[in-house]
């Protein structure tokens, strides 16, 4: 008989088996599974393309889990607020702009600026005169030395030129010093640039932008409050602008009181939003809490998550699968090994080179193309992986030759 002949007699006694109703004593007493053994040559086998694995035991993480909700992350989220009194003339950033640092966020006009830039000015007339003072004191001190030479002045008088010249030095220095600290407050404090019109106005009305207190950001990121609107009076202190970096974020997570056991700093959280049902973030233990809330019984646990493509956003809810520190294992084969014969979920395991074993299981639950078989199978049983469909052929044809 030729191969294809064969091969059309087994699908017709399979098929011929399949629609065979059950007899009376089969109704009455269902079989728990399968009995009998295929046999087939490893020959055979690498014909049919039939795989062997072993089963695997694997860790499963448990999770605690615990509602919550994202914030910012006060790490990497600033306050920026107002260096000095004044009114708010240029609002140039609002909420949810993303600024760069050093970005100017608004402007102030303040009367400490025409202050400030009166005291440089001061500080450089007094510069120039300690300088020329100076320089006259050394000329005056050069000369008497050469007529002391000469024997035309005293010592008293040479002594007195160069105590003129140490005190217009020290002079000297003290005016370098109060031109660097007039300098730093203009540039540094108001953050204004050295030259400006210190008469105020210019000559349309308008205040020059050299003379309006830049408000900057203080890092990269997005605008999340703003507080002022052109015309606002501002006082030292007073906060204008909150700029945070969505890169990170918080969970503030509430953790029930009996779990608070299976927590530690570090340990691996999954995090879920509604916005994202089919996805979870990674997140990780930062802080416990130091004290429970009263009402809930929960203590606060945060979690820092990382959001580089920016997804997550403040104030969401969320709910956090945290791991806990005691583990349970089970074994896993591949969903390709299960098979169902008369309603029962079995996988052919191998018992000898050329003999497989039909091996009824109970799967506790499928994920990622992997079943995890609670019973029916050992750790380092081998399992058919594929090719199993052949075996079952191979089994029912067996059956029917039988009978």
């Amino acid at each position: 008989m030729s191969k294809r002949v064969w091969l059309l007699s087994v699908l017709i006694l399979w098929l011929a088996a399949c629609g065979r109703g059950p007899t009376t004593n089969e109704a009455a007493n269902p079989p728990a599974h399968p009995a009998g053994v295929v046999g087939m040559s490893e020959t055979a086998q690498r014909r049919a393309g039939i795989v062997v694995e072993q089963v695997e035991r694997r860790v499963i993480p448990e999770m605690v889990e615990a509602p919550g909700q994202l914030v910012f992350d006060e790490d990497r989220t600033w306050h920026i607020g107002a260096i000095t009194s004044g009114r708010v003339v240029e609002v140039k950033a609002g909420v949810g702009d993303r600024v760069q640092a050093g970005q100017v966020l608004a402007r102030l006009f303040s009367e400490g600026v025409h202050e400030a830039r009166a005291a440089y000015v001061k500080a450089l007339a007094q510069l120039e005169r300690a300088r020329s003072q100076a320089t006259y004191a050394r000329e005056v001190r050069d000369r008497t030395r050469r007529l002391f030479a000469l024997k035309a002045a005293s010592r008293q008088q040479v002594e007195s030129a160069e105590n003129a010249l140490t005190s217009a030095e020290a002079s000297l220095a003290d005016a370098r010093a109060e031109v660097r600290k007039a300098r730093a407050h203009l540039t540094e404090f108001f953050g204004l640039p050295l030259t400006g019109n210190a008469g105020g106005a210019g000559s349309a009305g308008a205040i020059p932008a050299d003379d309006l207190v830049p408000v900057r950001a203080t890092a990269a990121g997005i605008v999340v409050r703003r507080m002022i609107t052109p015309g606002a009076v501002v006082s030292p202190g007073q906060e204008l602008f909150t700029v945070s970096d969505p890169a990170t974020l918080w969970m503030i997570a509430n953790v029930n009181e009996a779990d608070l056991s299976e927590l530690h700093v570090g340990q691996k959280v999954r995090i879920r939003v509604r916005a994202y049902p089919d996805k979870t973030f990674d997140g990780q233990v930062t802080m416990l809490g130091e004290e429970l809330d009263p009402r809930t019984r929960t203590l606060r646990v945060r979690v820092l998550v990382p959001n580089p493509e920016g997804a997550l956003r403040a104030e969401m809810y969320a709910n956090a699968e945290i791991e806990r520190r005691s583990k349970t294992s089970a074994l896993f084969v591949p969903e390709s090994a299960e098979q169902e014969i008369n309603g029962q979920a079995v996988v052919f395991v191998r018992i000898s080179p050329d003999r497989f074993e039909p091996r009824p299981i109970r799967i506790a639950q499928k994920a990622n193309r992997m079943m995890q078989v609670s019973e029916g199978l050992a750790a380092g049983d081998s399992v058919v992986t594929h090719g199993s469909f052949i075996l079952k052929t191979e089994l029912f044809r067996s059956s029917l030759a039988g009978e």
